[in-house]
């Protein structure tokens, strides 16, 4: 019975450590996986890279890319310039019209003070002038007392 025991044990430890060998070679193998892939892709990446320096180089060699590529840049820059100067120039166009209403709001404001201090100044007068005519017309009414028409 204990013999029992103890070969079941031993079973139950062999299969433990056999599953434990297996996880571990599943592990070693994921890992050799991954290593491999890294790999590759780093390899593919430096194919990649070398193939575009060659053929980088032959053009290079050719001078085609070159010039076209200064032309390309050449016609960048110029572009970038000319959108630079339409901006700069619409830019001034709007201080431009913004300085012309801000002297036209200037004149309004002007006209307006001026039209406000006539109107005072009118108002004015007329209270003068009817102050004017009741004055007179008290006086001839005076007159008229004072001296009677026969």
């Amino acid at each position: 019975m204990k013999l029992r025991r103890n070969l079941a044990r031993e079973q139950q430890i062999r299969a433990i450590q056999a599953k434990a060998a297996q996880e571990r070679e599943e592990r070693r193998m994921k890992i050799s996986q991954s290593q491999k892939m890294i790999y590759d892709s780093r390899r593919a990446w430096a194919e990649q890279r070398k193939e575009e320096s060659k053929k980088l180089g032959e053009f290079a060699e050719n001078g085609r890319v070159y010039t076209e590529y200064e032309k390309r840049k050449k016609a960048e820059e110029e572009k970038r310039r000319k959108e630079q100067i339409r901006l700069q120039r619409e830019q001034e166009r709007i201080e431009k019209e913004n300085e012309i209403r801000r002297k036209h709001l200037e004149k309004l404001e002007e006209e307006a003070r001026k039209r406000r201090e006539a109107e005072e100044m009118i108002r004015l007068l007329e209270n003068e002038e009817k102050d004017l005519i009741n004055r007179l017309r008290r006086t001839q009414q005076m007159q008229q007392d004072v001296s009677p028409i026969s």
